[in-house]
């Protein structure tokens, strides 16, 4: 049935029928996005997601990036609309960017393990820390090839090791 309801062949009353069966989905990418939606409801925004369900994060910031459907694309518009969708990565890069543009004379040099940067609204981010975490995980071969794309796309001058 759920093949027949993706190529588009099933009846009205059909779906119908099958989305009053309890507990029915069209398939995961469908629970999951309920699940998101959920969340949503609960708690008013996606803030916190990543500590509450680091799959249904992971999930969810791999569907920002993938080639969906269209109607998967719209429902993912629905739940994530004025939200903030950045990946960790993208959040970090921003909070570096940040913190050089602080100071003119700062360099990414200057970004040892002990830095810590305060966001606009007040949260404290161990910012050196994770500067620490992404250049581990490149010399481990845990970062993917995008992560280190888009690190030294919009951070020139990052380097990979420390001397």
């Amino acid at each position: 049935m759920r093949d027949r309801y993706t190529r588009g062949t099933l009846s009205v009353p059909q779906i119908v029928a099958l989305e009053q069966r309890p507990g029915w989905t069209w398939g995961i990418w469908y629970e999951r996005a309920d699940r998101v939606a959920a969340y949503l409801a609960d708690n008013g925004s996606l803030d916190g997601l990543y500590n509450h369900d680091r799959v249904l994060y992971a999930w969810l910031q791999h569907q920002l990036r993938a080639d969906l459907k269209p109607e998967q694309a719209s429902r993912l518009a629905e739940l994530t609309g004025d939200h903030d969708t950045r990946s960790h990565l993208e959040v970090f890069i921003d909070d570096v960017q940040a913190w050089l543009e602080q100071d003119d004379q700062r360099t990414l040099a200057d970004l040892k393990v002990s830095v810590t940067y305060t966001t606009p609204d007040g949260t404290s981010v161990l910012l050196g820390k994770k500067a620490a975490n992404y250049r581990s995980r490149y010399n481990t071969g845990k970062l993917a090839p995008q992560d280190v794309e888009l690190i030294d796309a919009r951070l020139p001058g990052w380097v990979w090791t420390r001397a």
